[in-house]
């Protein structure tokens, strides 16, 4: 039954998740969700592991009613379940190219896992993409600091100036003591 939903033309709409926002912000929580993913498996080649699943189910469960609803067993057998089946395509299909990504997963099940965890937690779906893809601005904002933090840092080593922070310490100041007065 489901062999035919792997096929054109019905691939396409199977995996068209636009149902899941509301309609007046167009593509924007799909495509904030699509930089959680991004800013989370950078150093990953873009292949998110189950600890980088965590962090995002962290980072939804920031939402009291979604914490409040979330079972960790469910997120972590569904992932699992998620990254076998991909494991095994990927073997299915010979790609050796991809060798290092290992157990993972890409975006296209990312998105799908979210989906799969709204119905576990009896959610709407929008309610869980919206606590994932808020947190899209921060992550990209922080990535983009420790690039930059390590770039000044290899610089300043370097003799060459740039951009660093440095936290300067000081001593704290001495305060009369008032013992004895």
């Amino acid at each position: 039954d489901e062999e035919c939903l792997k096929n054109q033309p019905h691939c396409d709409i199977v995996e068209d998740l636009q149902w899941v926002e509301d309609p007046r912000y167009a593509s924007a929580i799909i495509d904030m969700v699509s930089t959680v993913f991004r800013e989370l498996t950078h150093d990953k080649g873009g292949r998110m592991t189950s600890r980088l699943w965590a962090k995002a189910i962290d980072l939804m469960k920031g939402n009291p009613i979604i914490r409040e609803r979330h079972k960790r067993n469910d997120s972590d057998r569904l992932f699992h379940a998620e990254a076998m089946r991909e494991f095994r395509e990927r073997g299915n299909k010979g790609d050796s190219s991809n060798d290092n990504s290992g157990f993972s997963i890409g975006l296209s099940r990312f998105l799908g896992l979210l989906v799969d965890m709204s119905s576990i937690m009896k959610v709407h779906p929008f309610m869980v993409f919206l606590a994932v893809g808020c947190h899209a601005e921060v992550l990209e904002t922080d990535r983009l600091d420790r690039q930059a933090n390590a770039k000044g840092n290899a610089q300043s080593s370097s003799g060459v100036p740039g951009r660093s922070r440095t936290l300067e310490l000081r001593q704290p100041e001495q305060r009369p003591s008032r013992r004895g007065s």
